[in-house]
């Protein structure tokens, strides 16, 4: 769901929000990276109720990073296809901050706070240009920011409203590093980026780097309640977990039209459970969100294996199985579609779901032993 942008009207608005495990400054001393360096065009504004956001998190409670912690991505901007569950490290700047249509020119030079404390955002929202034409249509070359009121009021006063950034992109996992992070994540961010999605879908218990989820026919109602239906097991696995009527079901999908994710993948695999096991009447398939599912769809228990471990079980499911060949290429493919066909409810949990690349060597270790 997109959402507008607050207006200056509502700048002095007050806002408290719980602080989440990433909702803290980096230390000031950590060091920069050559090969993602800053960049100085940013501009950020605020908008309150982040819990709407179209990635599909729902209420963020569950997740590592909080209301305190998130943002929202102009659609008009070069950095919006494939940005859902993408970080980025801020920092506050000066700046003379005017509106695309010339209706706002204010003088931004003493707004921060200071200009060396940053932290660490992940992208869960929209902003929309159409209806925030002032900010969120990638005016003047700006990189624009429609930051979470709790992330903003970390750099500067809500007050001021709209404050200059310096900005860089980087891996999720830096919030907790003081910024730094590890040689495999940052070429998991490059690699998401170039391709428009991260194999890693969802992932322990998080949406994975250009992924977007949607829950629909469901009890909880998540598409209007923004449940975000994950549930931790004693275990520590943290799964999605829905009951869905006859034709509700829930999907990943990218909303990048050039996403080549799927360019070369040889299969699909997960882990689900059930109170009886793996549920009947669930069908799995693979497609376009635009132009629909590949020529095969497939129960789950045609492809369960031979890994079963605490109630879970691991599928494994080769995309030559789907023939995608037709009017849906495996080039195309940037959609995982679970759904419930039979009469009735069903109720299934899903957890670490992976696109398997080619020559890539499927997971067989048992849940929750990773």
């Amino acid at each position: 769901m997109q959402r507008v942008a607050a207006t200056l009207a509502l700048l002095l608005a007050a806002t408290v929000c719980l602080r989440s495990a990433s909702g803290r400054l980096l230390a000031q001393d950590a060091p920069d990276t050559e090969s993602h360096p800053w960049q100085t065009n940013g501009r950020a504004t605020w908008y309150e109720h982040p819990y709407t956001g179209s990635c599909g998190y729902g209420r963020l409670d569950p997740y590592e990073f909080g209301a305190d912690a998130v943002a929202a991505m102009p659609d008009a901007s070069p950095q919006f296809p494939g940005s859902c569950g993408r970080c980025y490290e801020v920092r506050c700047r000066g700046i003379q901050a005017r509106s695309a249509d010339g209706s706002v020119n204010l003088d931004r030079s003493n707004a921060c706070y200071d200009t060396v404390s940053r932290i660490v955002v992940k992208v869960v929202d929209t902003c929309p240009c159409v209806g925030n034409e002032k900010w969120c249509c990638g005016d003047s070359g700006l990189q624009h920011f429609d930051l979470a009121a709790g992330a903003f009021a970390r750099l500067a006063p809500q007050g001021q409203g709209i404050i200059g950034l310096d900005w860089r992109p980087v891996p999720c996992e830096a919030a907790s590093t003081n910024g730094t992070a590890s040689p495999a994540a940052w070429e998991a961010l490059d690699e998401a980026t170039v391709k428009g999605a991260g194999t890693d879908v969802f992932v322990d218990g998080t949406i994975g780097l250009g992924w977007t989820k949607t829950i629909y026919g469901d009890d909880l109602q998540a598409m209007y309640s923004y449940a975000p239906s994950l549930t931790t097991f004693p275990d520590g696995d943290v799964a999605l977990c829905t009951t869905v009527a006859q034709y509700g079901g829930f999907d990943f999908h990218t909303d990048d039209p050039d996403c080549t994710v799927f360019d070369g993948a040889q299969a699909v695999e997960f882990w689900v459970r059930s109170a009886g096991g793996i549920p009947d009447g669930i069908i799995f398939r693979l497609g376009d969100i635009m132009k629909g599912g590949c020529a095969k769809e497939f129960d789950l228990k045609s492809h369960a294996t031979q890994d079963v471990e605490d109630g879970w079980a691991r599928l494994l499911f080769p995309t030559a199985d789907f023939e995608c060949n037709q009017a849906v290429l495996l080039s195309d493919v940037n959609r995982l579609q679970f759904e419930n066909r039979s009469p009735g409810k069903r109720s299934i949990c899903v957890k670490d779901v992976r696109i398997i690349s080619q020559g890539a060597t499927p997971s067989v270790a048992a849940a929750g032993r990773r």
